[in-house]
């Protein structure tokens, strides 16, 4: 048999192999690279502790400037709950802070400050006429009551006799309702509820007379004098 049919033969009975790039890949496993974990999450920082001298410091220097240009009993009482927040600050801070010692030191000085404020307010309030210490009270109340409520309550008093004109023209000046307030002391034993015994002691001259911290002043005086020689401090729109 020729040797050409022969191969041809065995080609037929053996099939056809595949070329080696065709052959099926291994099928063992293939090693896969394992993903980076994810980095850890930083810790939360703590929070600082109140800086309670800071805030006292900054309640302390709002107080001041609200006293400097403090005008009224509402403005004094303002600057006393500032130095009420920075004393109540001041307590806060800790024994263990290096500010306590200064905290310590600024506590008597605040107490001092909010004492003024106070005594501030209560000057304004009384200085209204404000008989309960209550500013509410006095709204509505007019400037020449609040005078003459002032004047009583400071143990002035006007020396004068029924038949004097200008007795009669000085209460005018404060109107009925105020003049009703005032302390005022009868001369003339002819008068009503007269006595004469206080106006001789009083060494009183002149009508009117007005005696204001033990000293006499004779004659009429405007409700502007009064206010001044009295040491009034409240509305002055007469």
């Amino acid at each position: 048999m020729p040797r050409a049919i022969a191969l041809s033969l065995l080609a037929l009975v053996v099939g056809c192999a595949p070329p080696p790039s065709a052959q099926s890949p291994d099928p063992s496993p293939t090693a896969v690279a394992a993903e980076p974990a994810p980095p850890a999450a930083a810790p939360t920082p703590a929070p600082a502790p109140p800086d309670y001298m800071g805030q006292a410091l900054d309640a302390a220097t709002s107080a001041i400037l609200i006293s400097e240009s403090a005008r009224s009993a509402e403005d004094w009482q303002m600057a006393a709950a500032e130095w009420e927040n920075a004393i109540a600050l001041l307590e806060q801070v800790p024994e263990t802070d290096p500010a306590r010692n200064l905290a310590t030191e600024k506590l008597d000085e605040y107490r001092g400050q909010l004492a003024q404020a106070q005594q501030k307010a209560s000057e304004q309030t009384y200085a209204l006429g404000s008989v309960s210490g209550s500013s509410s009270e006095m709204a509505g109340v007019s400037p020449r009551v609040a005078l003459a409520k002032h004047l009583k309550d400071s143990g002035v008093v006007m020396y004068e006799a029924y038949w004097c004109g200008v007795c009669e023209w000085q209460l005018e000046q404060f109107g009925e309702e105020a003049a009703e307030i005032l302390e005022r002391v009868e001369c003339d034993p002819r008068g009503e509820n007269a006595q004469p015994q206080l106006c001789r002691q009083a060494n009183v001259r002149a009508y009117p007379s007005w005696e204001i911290d033990g000293e006499l002043f004779r004659g009429g005086l405007s409700l502007q004098q009064l206010a001044d020689f009295s040491g009034y401090e409240g509305d002055r729109n007469f």
